[in-house]
């Protein structure tokens, strides 16, 4: 959120000679460009989210919502992210990265103790299974409750957001023609 933010006001400050003194011509054919960047910017850094309840797992990405109940849970990895394998393929959380090489070098062995069972692969874990990470700490959520609930049956669902996908077509189209002008 903080990229987002950061990203919202260079976006700004490069209108900012457009207005004072004002040019028309160029604040016109610059807007849809940058309406474009900060709607891309805040889908991609801020509209991710992961939620856990009792009732599954809700995986929000850039375009796309998952629904996840308990029972349609088959196997979670965090090689690259929180990634939930289900029977309508394996879905990455964008909420829940996995660490960078410096928390993978800097890890200390009691950052691996007291995780769910399903989270050791033959006795090791991987570096995005460290509780200190966010893949991690959501992965180890939610082994703790899918281990007590992966008996239920569940089918999980995917939709896609049909007003983000067009806007953002008509902002691309309103800046193909605002840089043809």
């Amino acid at each position: 959120q903080i990229f987002s933010v950061v990203t919202w006001v260079v976006l700004g400050a490069a209108q900012a000679p457009l207005v004072v003194p004002f040019d028309g011509v160029g604040l016109v054919r610059s807007i849809p460009l940058t309406a474009t960047l900060a709607l891309a910017t805040w889908a991609a850094f801020w509209r991710p989210v992961l939620l856990v309840s009792d009732d599954g797992i809700v995986i929000r990405n850039v375009v796309t919502e998952f629904t996840i109940p308990w029972g349609a849970v088959q196997q979670i990895d965090t090689k690259l992210g929180l990634t939930v394998f289900t029977s309508i393929g394996r879905i990455t959380a964008w909420a829940a990265p996995a660490p960078g090489r410096h928390t993978s070098f800097t890890a200390s062995r009691d950052q691996g103790q007291f995780l769910p069972e399903s989270t050791y692969l033959n006795g090791t874990i991987r570096p995005g299974d460290l509780a200190t990470s966010e893949s991690g700490a959501a992965a180890a959520h939610i082994r703790r409750i899918w281990e007590t609930r992966r008996d239920e049956v569940g089918v999980a669902t995917k939709k896609f957001d049909g007003r983000l996908i067009a806007v953002f077509a008509v902002l691309v189209a309103a800046t193909a023609l605002s840089l043809g002008l």
